[in-house]
């Protein structure tokens, strides 16, 4: 509003005292000057118009009542916050109680608002989901005032603006003419030097002005100095000092009260807050409380910030048992199929070979392998022997007697030969099991063979008929059956497997050896194989493992471990990186209360440390909830696979301790960004 309009609107009183009233010559003078600007510019980065202030200098003393008025963007608002310290300026002097405003820090000056400042706006800035009296008692609680003498305190602010009854209703259910005197309440509640109000009656009726009006004019009798923003020249008008500001000037400074009515009242009253200030352990235990309060009435946002680290630890926990419990069924597998097994080959030295063994130089291989057998059953450890070779056989196979009859189908196949304790220990066995495998005995003398199912094919044998027999040339061979199973020997599919009796027949090169252990001991006695069969010339046997599978089931378990936890851990932190896009939502939904929060004195680190705290605390109940869904998971998940699941408790503290430090972690730039919130643009609504 221009400095016309303003003088139409306030009337003969404003211009009878015109002249009389810029800083000299009132009963106010003999008061003690509160506020000092000198010289106070304020201009915003990038803004390149004129600055919102431009050399502004003026005082207020104790106990006036001063209202500021001019047209939109003159810049009041930026003077009531530079007077309340919400901003800084840009140049200039400012003064507060005697103490320069430059050479305070960021603390210091959080402090000096706190224990001085009072400040009610347009928008009332409830928290809507809070009580009435625990909107009123906000600027005890970040100013350590007691918790047990809180409530006197509140009560008592309460009263003077006529809302004790509302006491326990919640602030979202009250009139937003009420909201403004909870408003005033909250920030008398904090016995106040100086009253801040910002358009404290804009958005309400002509009623409800009228009262908050009379309200502020109540408080300035009883010793608060109040400064009001207002565009109403009747509310103005209430005011002691009226200060019109236009371009980012002051216009007009003047007074609107007659001098015989200020020398009629009393001098301001020192009013000040209780000295009892509340624990350490209190404070914390009142800062939980708040996080917890703010998670309960804001359930939706809760809920979805608890289901992002219940998953997320859920995940965790669900990984690491089933990556554990799967190496353990992988480690059970190799234990079983290789770690208790090591094959003995001999060198292609038969002569050297039967002369270490002391056979003649014409013995069998059927020999050899007996003797190298009965060497190797005498280690400790050995629990089984079994043999195979492969034969150098030139002659056809055919199911009838090829002397009897010509026309037939007649086959050169592989042929091995191998004994019982081989086949067992490959997983070789017959589609139907009977008692002539112990004809694949060692010791057994009549001839027999196994057909692989191809071979069975070709040769048009039937399974089970009784008395069946095949002709390796013109040697005749019991058939016991057909393999059912080639468990670890897949080429056996179109091999004819012959017992030892037939390995003379067949001209089977000197056996390997398959040796069966006690878990874990194949490469120990690997090492000494040579020196058991052939003592005198150890090289003549080699020992061969697949691997040293003790490390080789270490590497596959901890390489598995590690993959599937890595796998874990991004899914935690992409749950945390969705938490902390809530959270970032939460910012700016909650601008207004911190705002509110640093208006009345909180600190950017008290405002950093509540925001983590309520990510602490979500992320520790996730972490529990997660710990808790991930072991269900684990046990459902074995039981389809039929696997023995592992359970290490370790994994519940694992989850726990994820959620919680993830709940750090996601709160972190958040919480930053929350500190770092602009109070004089949050409380405009910009």
């Amino acid at each position: 509003m221009s400095k016309s309009s303003w003088s139409q609107g306030a009337g003969r009183q404003s211009r009878r005292t015109r002249g009389s009233r810029r800083g000299r010559g009132s009963v106010s003078d003999e008061r003690p000057v509160i506020l000092r600007l000198a010289g106070i510019s304020r201009r915003y980065s990038g803004a390149e118009n004129a600055p919102a202030l431009s050399d502004v200098t003026l005082t207020v003393r104790e106990g006036e009542f001063v209202a500021i008025v001019g047209a939109s963007g003159a810049g009041k608002s930026t003077l009531l916050n530079l007077l309340g310290l919400l901003d800084t300026p840009s140049t200039g002097t400012y003064v507060v109680a005697g103490r320069r405003i430059d050479e305070l820090d960021e603390r210091a000056r959080d402090r000096l608002r706190a224990s001085t400042f009072g400040f009610v706006f347009q928008d009332s800035h409830m928290l809507l989901k809070e009580t009435v009296a625990g909107n009123a008692a906000l600027g005890l609680s970040i100013n350590d005032v007691d918790p047990a003498l809180r409530p006197g305190i509140v009560a008592a602010a309460l009263d003077t603006v006529g809302l004790l009854e509302k006491a326990g209703d919640l602030a979202g259910n009250v009139s937003g003419g009420e909201r403004q005197r909870v408003a005033i309440a909250r920030a008398i509640a904090t016995a106040p030097k100086i009253l801040l109000a910002d358009e404290p009656t804009g958005a309400l009726d002509t009623a409800n002005s009228t009262r908050v009006a009379r309200m502020l004019r109540d408080l300035n009798r009883d010793g608060v100095t109040v400064i009001m923003i207002t565009h109403d020249p009747s509310i103005a008008r209430t005011a002691d000092r009226v200060i019109e500001i236009s371009d980012g000037k002051v216009l007009s400074d003047e007074a609107t009260a007659d001098q015989a009515t200020v020398r009629g009242r009393r001098p301001p009253e020192t009013r000040e807050l209780p000295a009892a200030t509340q624990s350490s352990w209190s404070r914390v235990r009142e800062r939980i409380g708040a996080a917890i309060s703010h998670h309960t009435v804001h359930a939706a946002r809760a809920a979805l910030l608890l289901l992002a680290f219940t998953v997320g630890s859920g995940g965790l926990v669900t990984a690491i048992g089933l990556s554990q419990s799967a190496a353990a069924q992988v480690v059970g597998r190799l234990d079983s199929a290789a770690l208790d097994e090591f094959l003995v080959v001999p060198k292609n030295t038969p002569t050297a070979i039967r002369t270490e063994l002391a056979l003649p130089d014409d013995a069998p291989a059927s020999q050899v392998a007996e003797v190298a057998q009965q060497r190797l059953r005498g280690l400790d450890g050995v629990l089984s022997v079994g043999l195979t070779s492969i034969a150098e056989f030139d002659e056809g196979v055919t199911l009838l007697n090829p002397a009897m009859v010509a026309e037939q189908p007649v086959l050169s196949p592989q042929i091995r030969v191998a004994d019982r304790e081989y086949l067992r220990l490959r997983g070789v066995s017959l589609g139907t099991e009977h008692e002539s495998m112990r004809l694949f005995e060692r010791n057994a003398e009549a001839p027999a063979v196994i057909l692989g199912p191809a071979l069975a094919e070709r040769l048009g044998y039937a399974d089970q008929v009784p008395g069946s027999q095949l002709w390796i040339g013109s040697t005749s061979a019991a058939i016991i059956g057909v393999i059912g199973e080639l468990g670890e020997e897949p080429q056996l599919a179109s091999a004819l497997i012959v017992n030892p009796a037939l390995a003379a027949v067949v001209s089977a090169a000197d056996p390997t050896l398959i040796v069966q252990t006690e878990p874990g001991l194949p490469a120990g006695l690997a090492e000494v194989v040579g020196a058991t069969v052939a003592p005198g010339d150890p090289s003549l046997f080699t020992a061969e493992t697949v691997a040293d599978l003790r490390s080789l089931t270490q590497g596959v378990a901890s390489d598995l471990v590690s993959l599937i936890t890595i796998v874990s851990w991004v899914l935690l932190v992409l749950s945390s990186l969705s938490a902390a896009t809530a959270a970032y939502l939460s910012v700016h939904a909650r601008a207004a209360e911190i705002a509110l929060r640093r208006a009345v004195g909180e600190s950017k680190r008290s405002i950093w440390g509540q925001f983590v705290l309520e990510g602490v605390l979500v992320g520790l109940l996730g972490g529990v909830l997660g710990s808790a869904l991930g072991v269900v998971m684990l046990v459902v998940f074995a039981a389809q696979q039929g696997w023995t699941p592992t359970f290490n408790f370790a994994f519940l503290g694992v989850g726990v301790a994820a959620g919680a430090c993830t709940g750090i972690i996601a709160s972190l730039y958040p919480a930053a960004l929350a500190a770092q919130q602009d109070p004089a643009l949050a409380v405009r609504g910009t």
